[in-house]
């Protein structure tokens, strides 16, 4: 794995960043990620489109005022947890839904289940050879003929069962994060976003030779071999490709978020009787994101990133609300992320369209990220209920194909097949509540749910926050 700046770099950046901006810390997500695990991480519990609004627009309201001054300053702390036990993804399953998307093992969610005769096919790049294993199945699956010209997709089953291996996964994510919140000047602000987090990823290490028996049991002389010569040797395939296939623990920080906004509430309909008072609200954010998070080990499979996996980012979001005074406030806005590229080494690229899940030989890349782009929609009510507030909103985020492009140019290798499957899509709902103790604190709750998505996981998230505004 090649980091495009050093680790020191990315503390001096980090550094720089909080000196910069000395007041931060209670901020909401506006933009989404590059990890399919957590496409949407939140950070407070707190509407996300309060922007330390609110006792100005009671002002406008006409609320009675119970603030010496205008909101100025606010800080967030949150601790979270968020589990998945499984994912959304594409399936040659006769039985999923009508789009092709089914409920899968997080093993597979990225590129499918290990093909494992998928990795005989395909040429052999320019100083490599089949690792023993793979040589020792190839003579006896295909001994007619030789290593980098076999391409027999009609031996491969189109249901993905025979042949490959799967790999349920248990995910849980546990940690703390943080925003400032600091208004500058009217109607504009600037916030930061941090957290730091542990990653445990189980995966069940005896899938593969359980499998081997229930789905390699037809007796031809070939389906024998598949299974004697690659299901029940894919631990070995694994260690002589240098692969960690074990469970990933790990901790450390997420990706630094910085963000800048405008926000401004027009009073409509103040004294016309018959229509309904309310502050209709245009925002615009402009931020990014600093990668100084872990990126994902190239040697350990089953290891995933702690933020964009090295990609610095920057995003836009425009949005506008409709305040009404008497009853709820409703929302919407869109936006999108563009990712920086980021170079790797050893990184595994496939050199037959037909391979999933693994591939055998691995080389120099620079990956440039799709872009995202999301669309929410947001209904919320402020003292509904005593002191409590409490927002519901729904989000749909699209990543578009990355691009991949080889460091040294070899024919064998075909990162357009790698690309093809690299999108994703989610869609979540997120519900918030928050009770006021005092003017200047609150405590909070947020839950997030996944509706429906496509290549991602099936992650919940539950968050508590205590807020403070000054």
């Amino acid at each position: 794995m090649v980091r495009s700046d050093s680790f020191f770099k990315k503390i001096v950046i980090t550094v720089l960043l909080v000196t910069v901006w000395p007041h931060i810390m209670q901020s909401h997500t506006h933009w989404s990620t590059n990890q399919r695990a957590d496409p949407w991480p939140e950070y407070t519990s707190e509407d996300p489109n309060d922007f330390l609004y609110t006792r100005q627009k009671n002002r406008l309201k006409g609320f009675e005022v119970v603030y010496d001054t205008d909101e100025c300053f606010s800080f967030a702390l949150s601790p979270f947890g968020q589990n998945a036990c499984n994912a959304r993804g594409l399936t040659y399953d006769c039985t999923c839904d009508d789009d092709g998307i089914k409920t899968i093992p997080i093993g597979n969610v990225e590129n499918g289940p290990w093909g494992l005769v998928a990795m005989l096919f395909g040429g052999i790049p320019e100083g490599k050879t089949l690792i023993p294993a793979l040589e020792t199945a190839r003579e006896h699956l295909f001994p007619d003929q030789e290593s980098g010209t076999i391409e027999e997709p009609d031996v491969l089953d189109p249901y993905q069962v025979y042949g490959f291996v799967s790999f349920p996964i248990k995910y849980r994510k546990r940690g703390l994060r943080a925003e400032f919140l600091v208004q500058a000047c009217d109607g504009f602000g600037f916030a930061l976003q941090a957290g730091f987090a542990d990653i445990c990823q189980i995966v069940d290490p005896d899938l593969g030779c359980t499998q081997s028996e229930v789905c390699c049991s037809n007796g031809t002389d070939f389906t024998d071999g598949v299974k004697e010569y690659l299901i029940c040797q894919y631990q070995k395939i694994a260690e002589e490709l240098c692969i960690n296939i074990r469970s990933f623990h790990d901790t450390g920080m997420e990706d630094v978020r910085l963000m800048g906004y405008w926000r401004h509430a027009y009073d409509v309909n103040r004294d016309r009787k018959g229509w309904a008072h309310l502050l209709v609200e245009p925002f615009l954010v402009l931020g990014g994101t600093v990668a100084v998070a872990k990126e994902k080990w190239q040697s350990k499979i089953f290891s995933v990133p702690f933020g964009n996996d090295g990609h610095h980012s920057i995003a836009a979001v425009a949005g506008l609300d409709f305040d009404f005074v008497e009853t709820v406030s409703i929302g919407g806005e869109a936006g999108i992320t563009h990712f920086f590229s980021h170079d790797f080494c050893n990184y595994r690229v496939p050199t037959s369209p037909y391979q999933t899940g693994i591939y055998p030989f691995t080389t120099a890349v620079s990956v440039s990220p799709g872009l995202n782009w999301h669309i929410g929609a947001k209904m919320s009510a402020y003292h509904f209920l005593d002191r409590l507030s409490m927002y519901f909103q729904y989000l749909f985020i699209q990543h578009r194909n990355d691009e991949i492009r080889l460091k040294t140019c070899d024919p064998a290798f075909l990162p357009w097949v790698q690309e093809q499957r690299s999108c994703w899509q989610a869609q979540l709902f997120n519900a918030g509540f928050n009770y006021d103790i005092s003017p200047n604190m609150a405590f909070g709750f947020l839950a997030q749910w996944p509706i429906r998505g496509k290549q991602t996981y099936s992650s919940s998230t539950i968050l508590g926050t205590f807020t403070a505004t000054f």
